[in-house]
């Protein structure tokens, strides 16, 4: 994903700052049953990585809802392409991924989930993204995502992502 718009200098923690990363303390999960569904999320998201990383757009149908919204910012100030459907996703990552030569790699840590009921969740997480040639391995951005989660028909699905990019890729 990009963005053409010139990114000015910001400073750590413009996530922050600007509202966009609203970062609480992680809830405790209530149960066993509550305990469990946070690694289940956990699982989805890192499923939505390697959706994307392996152009496994079966596996990014079956993680994200069907009404998924995407939306994103670079530095707090470049909006990114806003996505509306997970049918719309697909598309858009076929046609950017057709341009590219090499291999992309999500690694996604630092998960908190800090609203968690029976059939929903708020958590954010630390993306690193690199690229991958048969040259080299080339960091390409840092961001953070806030997912939100829906638990529908008895399993977690990511229902959106709202992604603060560092800086254009």
């Amino acid at each position: 994903m990009e963005s053409n718009i010139n990114v000015p200098d910001f400073s750590a923690g413009w996530g922050h700052a600007s509202g966009l990363a609203s970062v609480t303390a992680p809830c405790v999960p209530v149960g066993l049953d509550q305990a469990i569904d946070r690694w289940l999320i956990s699982e989805v998201i890192a499923g939505y990585c390697w959706s994307v990383d392996e152009e496994r757009y079966d596996l990014m149908l079956d993680v994200l809802t069907e009404d998924f919204d995407f939306q994103g910012v670079i530095a707090g100030v470049a909006p990114m392409d806003h996505v509306t459907s997970a049918a719309e996703l697909v598309s858009w990552l076929q046609a950017w991924q057709t341009t590219r030569n090499d291999q992309l790699r999500h690694r996604v840590t630092n998960i908190i989930v800090s609203e968690q009921s029976a059939n929903s969740a708020l958590a954010h997480g630390y993306i690193a993204l690199s690229s991958t040639t048969a040259e080299s391995v080339t960091p390409l951005a840092t961001a953070f995502y806030r997912f939100t989660m829906a638990k529908q028909t008895g399993r977690w699905q990511i229902a959106s992502i709202f992604a603060g990019f560092d800086r254009a890729f």
